[in-house]
């Protein structure tokens, strides 16, 4: 049922703003949580792709390969800056941008299903891959000024 989906997401996308939140202004941060954090995002928007075009929004398909190729390089320059020390690619404002449209839009995709036209579908999806295309340049730019910075 598409309309659960869309309210389980709601809910995931209220309970990871919280999650931040509290971290953030109860001085709750933890090396682990910035870690896991932004996993946990990524895990849901990549499986969020793929159930939806299980479902049938074929689109979705390019959206899931997308996500698992970004997720992969920017999983790979995180271990490479681990593993020389150089710290981590800090969360920014493209990152969170991306996150937040994407919950948006897949809310909308599921809860408005029957209203919407394929064309809207496709410019929903094409917008969600818009911003975690920006968000991603953001982070390969940060990551290798953290890597200039160290030479």
């Amino acid at each position: 049922n598409m309309v659960v989906a869309g309210v389980l997401l709601v809910i995931s996308g209220i309970t990871d703003y919280f999650d931040g939140f509290i971290a953030r202004n109860f001085n709750m941060k933890t090396k682990l949580g910035k870690i896991l954090d932004p996993l946990a995002d990524k895990f849901t928007q990549l499986f969020t792709a793929i159930c939806l075009a299980l479902c049938g929004y074929s689109i979705m398909w390019f959206l899931a390969v997308f996500l698992f190729l970004k997720d992969l390089v920017l999983l790979i320059g995180g271990i490479m800056l681990y593993q020389k020390k150089d710290g981590m690619v800090p969360s920014n404002m493209f990152g969170k941008i991306a996150t937040f449209v994407f919950y948006v839009s897949v809310v909308i995709l599921t809860l408005f299903e029957q209203q919407l036209g394929e064309n809207i579908k496709y410019f929903v999806v094409f917008a969600i891959l818009f911003v975690c295309l920006l968000a991603f340049v953001s982070y390969v730019f940060k990551f290798f000024s953290i890597r200039a910075k160290k030479f």
